[in-house]
């Protein structure tokens, strides 16, 4: 039997309720000036706040955090914005012990969100596969309270979701007018994994 985590999902700010998907406006948040993306439903559900920023060629690369002290060292976000501060790439970082741990519902939940919320409309439905895969929730023993169903994942599970799952190195998929790159790495003995977003044109 799977655990309920109810008391999780009523006092978190973190918390795994969303139905992740926008509504039908939302264009995607690559493409997107910087003010108006921070005022989006992803940025502001996860209470992402920026933390740091350092040049990039002729743009700027800003680091963003969860304000919840709980998930502050296991989650980064790095927006890459051009010098009239529209976003062309976006990187998320999630620790394995986070994805993998009796939270892995919450990372789960900004996994999926970041998929769903990051490419541009005309990519969004090429990653629907990926996400309903994260937000089934079958990589973890934490069953999610939803007042929606859950979706099927498909039978076999995609390289995608096996190299989120860490059990691939990396994945690669090119798209419309961005790219998904996803690969785990080691920094400072700590397992990662990085979901990169970047506008092709």
């Amino acid at each position: 039997m799977r655990r309920l985590s109810i008391a999780l999902l009523l006092c978190l700010p973190f918390v795994a309720a969303r139905s992740g998907q926008p509504s039908p406006p939302f264009q995607g948040l690559l493409g997107m000036p910087l003010a108006e993306a921070l005022n989006t439903d992803f940025f502001t559900f996860f209470h992402l706040e920026e933390t740091g920023r350092q040049p990039a060629g002729t743009g700027t690369i800003i680091t963003f955090k969860p304000g919840g002290a709980q998930f502050r060292e296991l989650v980064t976000l790095r927006a890459t914005v051009t010098d009239q501060r529209r976003i062309i790439a976006l990187r998320l970082d999630l620790a394995h012990r986070f994805i993998a741990g009796s939270q892995g519902v919450f990372a789960n939940d900004i996994a999926k969100s970041f998929l769903a919320d990051g490419p541009p409309g005309a990519d969004r439905g090429a990653l629907h596969t990926m996400v309903d895969e994260i937000q089934s929730n079958r990589n973890s023993e934490t069953a999610v309270l939803s007042g929606q169903p859950m979706p099927q994942p498909p039978a076999r599970a995609s390289d995608g979701y096996l190299t989120y799952l860490g059990k691939r190195q990396a994945y690669s998929q090119t798209l419309t007018v961005c790219s998904l790159h996803m690969e785990n790495t080691k920094e400072s003995g700590e397992d990662w994994l990085q979901i990169q977003l970047t506008a092709t044109h």
